[in-house]
């Protein structure tokens, strides 16, 4: 994910356009889905178990990639 995705989907997220947010994430997740972005999803998941999917996704990545998944997922403090 590059810095100019990361800053569209924040400016989506904290306008409160979270269908938005959920179209750029899902672009996100299918140019180079990391576990940030599965943690993003997680956060603008429809239902728990999307969120529950999302969160698995995201251990199931962290797991296989060195040293895991330290950034965070910088859309904030709230939560949707």
């Amino acid at each position: 994910m590059t810095q100019n995705q990361l800053d569209e989907i924040r400016k989506a997220y904290e306008s409160g356009d979270i269908e938005r947010t959920r179209v750029l994430i899902q672009n996100a997740l299918r140019q180079n889905p990391t576990p940030q972005l599965y943690r993003l999803a997680a956060e603008v998941a429809r239902t728990e178990g999307q969120r529950a999917y999302f969160l698995e996704q995201a251990q199931k990545l962290e797991s296989i990639q060195p040293g895991g998944s330290s950034e965070p997922n910088n859309l904030g403090s709230t939560t949707a």
